[in-house]
């Protein structure tokens, strides 16, 4: 499976030692593998999950996607308490990370950020008979070829309080899949109903 600079990023998190304990002090933290994955899929778009990894509470799933034809879409997505000082961390990698990767950071608001970009295949060996098929092969995920479709990916990175408990928690998701499946304002809508408890 392809990866993206902020999956990196949130597997860093999951293995802090101050995340680890803080995790089996919070009780109430939701778990990442008993979330609605209907209706996680229903917002990011990548068609009925199924859980492939589980890392602390960081959850690594593939979808079905909505698209035949279209490169399988991944999604992955961690709920931690909350700590100023990760949070602080995770907001300067980002911004790092894009500056050095081509990818574009924004700022919804003081409490969420977004790392955007895509995966061209410019630059790679030539497509043939066997090689470039999207969705299916080495090209499950992303293009290996020359002329495959561009793939694209979207890390949305939220804190705030859960209504149901009052933890302050801080929520990531990151997505991958073809260009133009995915859209940013549905994975922000996600990380926001994840961390109200609106989607549980």
């Amino acid at each position: 499976m392809r990866r993206v600079l902020f999956t990196a990023l949130l597997v860093a998190i999951a293995i802090t030692p101050t995340v680890a304990a803080a995790n089996k002090t919070h009780t109430n933290i939701p778990d990442c593998a008993a979330v609605s994955r209907s209706e996680i899929a229903t917002l990011a778009q990548t068609g009925k999950l199924k859980l492939m990894k589980k890392v602390g509470n960081l959850c690594e799933f593939t979808g079905e996607g909505e698209h035949h034809g279209h490169y399988r879409p991944t999604l992955e997505i961690q709920i931690i308490p909350y700590f100023k000082s990760i949070w602080d961390t995770a907001k300067s990698d980002a911004m790092k990370s894009a500056g050095k990767n081509g990818n574009t950071f924004g700022q919804s608001s003081k409490q969420l950020f977004f790392v955007t970009g895509e995966e061209t295949g410019k630059g790679l060996q030539p497509c043939k008979k066997d090689l470039g098929t999207p969705g299916k092969g080495q090209s499950k995920f992303g293009p290996v070829c020359a002329t495959e479709p561009d793939a694209s990916h979207i890390g949305v990175y939220g804190n705030g309080t859960d209504k149901r408990n009052h933890l302050h928690l801080m929520v990531s998701v990151a997505v991958t899949g073809q260009l133009g499946d995915l859209h940013l304002s549905h994975v922000i809508k996600l990380v926001t109903d994840v961390i109200s408890g609106t989607i549980h």
